[in-house]
């Protein structure tokens, strides 16, 4: 019984361990279907999904995935961290990454325009967080063409 006892106890100390190494990190907005792209611009560009880093120190995101659930699309990081108390921007389209900037590579905007849901996922595919932007329903205003959804 001692030696299941202690592996009961080693595995909760690797999951708590695990759980503490990555906290902080979070969706934080969604900006689905834009009305207008900025100067220089495209629509799909000026689409975008916010993760913010809450915590005070650097987290390597390489290996996490962000799936859109409606179409099962999905975004991997590339070799990159992110800063302490920073947020970086994933654009649907094409560009060049930068610390806040990540770029999706898709010709088409990758959120449905009335309601979706944002799951970020850490390397090895457990979910970190999640974000909904909801469908028209009696009592909940469908997002706002062209306005950012706050997760």
């Amino acid at each position: 019984m001692k030696p299941f006892a202690t592996l009961a106890a080693v595995i909760a100390l690797a999951l708590a361990t695990a759980s503490t190494a990555q906290a902080g990190i979070q969706l934080s907005k969604i900006l689905s279907n834009p009305a207008v792209a900025p100067v220089g611009q495209t629509l799909t560009n000026a689409e975008f999904v916010v993760v913010k880093n809450t915590d005070s120190k650097a987290k390597n995101l390489r290996g996490w995935f962000i799936r859109e659930k409606h179409s099962e699309r999905t975004f991997t990081f590339p070799g990159f961290s992110l800063c302490g108390g920073c947020s970086v921007k994933i654009h649907s389209g094409t560009g060049t990454n930068t610390a806040s900037d990540l770029y999706w590579g898709r010709a088409k905007q990758a959120w449905a325009n009335d309601s979706d849901k944002a799951i970020l996922h850490r390397a090895a595919g457990f979910i970190q967080d999640t974000c909904v932007y909801p469908k028209p329903t009696a009592g909940v205003p469908p997002p706002t063409l062209g306005k950012t959804f706050s997760c």
